[in-house]
């Protein structure tokens, strides 16, 4: 787990709000008090079947008191980090007691309007580098993370990968549908005295055509039911087995009935066509 020492503002500008206990203060930073604040997942490991509140735990060989539990977040903004696997303590106990360091590795801020983000970014560099005393020729020696540039790489990463999986879904589709053809082609061959009976005793090829039209249709949407089944299995299991939550939503689920009823009825035309263009006398004669 990651030992963070921040101030007492970390809880608002993260948004991050305790769900047992409390957050520590500024007076408890400035004396160095020896208090933390625990993420989910380190209260579950550590205190299964106890309030984790008012327990002491080691960091190293120094002792703080559990006066808080952050609420869960699960994976960061990012992707890079578990958000409830930290122990959060104040600054100066965390650079004197823990790290004995002098320095800070990271700052968060918040901007009062994202409009501001760029504006800020180049204040925040100017006051770096001259706190760093870098002269105008020498180069940054720090790295200024701007969470709009960040989310829009993660949204991008995102419709990239939204893109992939329409684009084998639209494959699979096709390749259900040639399935279908072939097996409804195969249906008609096999099915030409019946065809030419039902014309004989009146039916009408327009009869004939959706009789075989339907049953593309009914095909592909029996495939499609299953296919919804597996799915709605697969999240469960994803669900169950791994800490991910995975849903089907009503809108996917209607998009999926949709789209194989959709191939049934585009790619059973052409064999319910066939079906209809059989001469009957023709097809008697194939018994």
């Amino acid at each position: 787990m990651t030992v963070r020492g921040t101030t007492s503002e970390y809880e608002r500008i993260r948004n991050f709000p305790t769900s047992n206990g409390r957050f520590f203060t500024a007076e408890e930073d400035r004396a160095g008090v020896r208090v933390a604040v625990i993420g989910a997942k380190v209260a579950q490991r550590l205190f299964p079947d106890t309030d984790p509140v008012g327990e002491v735990i080691r960091i190293g060989r120094v002792p703080f008191e559990v006066i808080g539990v952050l609420i869960a977040k699960g994976i960061s903004a990012d992707g890079a980090a578990e958000e409830d696997d930290q122990v959060i303590v104040p600054i100066n106990t965390a650079l004197r007691r823990v790290f004995n360091v002098d320095y800070l590795s990271m700052i968060y801020l918040e901007v009062g309007s994202a409009a501001y983000l760029d504006e800020a970014a180049e204040e925040v560099a100017a006051i770096l580098r001259e706190r760093h005393r870098l002269a105008y020729d020498r180069p940054d020696d720090f790295r200024i993370q701007n969470q709009r540039v960040v989310l829009e790489a993660e949204l991008a990463t995102v419709a990239s990968f939204r893109t992939m999986i329409t684009g084998i879904g639209g494959v699979t589709l096709i390749v259900g549908g040639v399935g279908i053809l072939s097996i409804m082609l195969l249906s008609v061959r096999e099915r030409r005295f019946e065809i030419g009976l039902r014309v004989a005793v009146g039916a009408k090829r327009k009869d004939v055509w959706l009789q075989f039209l339907i049953e593309a249709v009914a095909l592909s949407g029996a495939g499609g039911l299953l296919g919804l089944l597996l799915g709605l299995a697969s999240a469960w299991i994803v669900s169950v087995s791994t800490e991910w939550t995975a849903s089907v939503t009503p809108a996917a689920i209607a998009v999926s009935i949709a789209s194989a009823l959709t191939i049934g009825m585009v790619f059973g035309v052409y064999p319910a066509f066939r079906a209809a263009s059989w001469n009957p006398i023709d097809a008697l004669r194939t018994e």
